[in-house]
């Protein structure tokens, strides 16, 4: 499946070069890869590639890197918005952040016009309101979801648990790592009886 994709990216460049768009967003956007493969690698050990379910928002010109952030065209609940993404291998300072949305809208007012109007949203588990309780103000997660108005609380959600702790989903709660801050209070919370979640938010 992945010879597949990697072979059919060449429809999408040609794509890319039909538009204009430059080079750079379509090297940055399909790094997903990569990236993939390699968080494969930290959670089980081996290289692998399980997420052709994902990748084809990318190869369909529907979701972009720019910057830190990816920009997806997409509908939540019939509401047509402009879904944000954080790469595993983002950094969410406030500089590069900011710089990221400066960036996305000039690409989508310059690209695709009639999309320029569209809110910004995320869902994302470092939007959950449970992280001001264990992360210092300073943060840049914290910095990261202030941005955001809170709609949403899914608390009962678990896709946090392949982020914080990049282990297989049956890893036992008592085996979890603890090599990060975030880990050991992230673990101390939950096996006090906390939520994480994730939450959906309106930039």
């Amino acid at each position: 499946m992945l010879q597949y994709m990697l072979s059919s990216l060449a429809y999408t460049y040609d794509n890319y070069r039909k538009m204009g768009i430059d080079t750079a967003v379509f090297t940055a956007t399909m790094g997903c890869f990569t990236r993939f493969l390699k968080e494969h690698k930290n959670k089980y050990g081996f290289y692998a590639f399980d997420r052709d379910w994902w990748v084809t928002r990318q190869m369909a010109m529907v979701l972009f890197r720019i910057g830190e952030l990816e920009y997806e065209f997409v509908s939540i609940r019939g509401e047509p918005v402009i879904s944000i993404h954080i790469p595993s291998d983002a950094q969410l300072t406030p500089e590069k952040c900011g710089q990221s949305y400066r960036e996305a809208k000039k690409f989508i007012k310059t690209y695709f016009g009639e999309m320029i109007a569209r809110p910004y949203v995320c869902e994302s588990w470092l939007l959950s309101p449970a992280l001001p309780e264990l992360l210092p103000p300073e943060a840049n997660i914290i910095k990261f979801q202030q941005q955001f108005e809170i709609l949403e609380w899914k608390k009962e959600n678990k896709d946090f648990m392949a982020w914080i702790f990049p282990v297989p989903p049956d890893t036992p709660m008592a085996q979890l790592p603890e090599q990060t801050g975030l880990q050991k209070k992230v673990k101390e919370w939950l096996f006090a009886g906390g939520q994480i979640g994730s939450a959906y938010g309106r930039l």
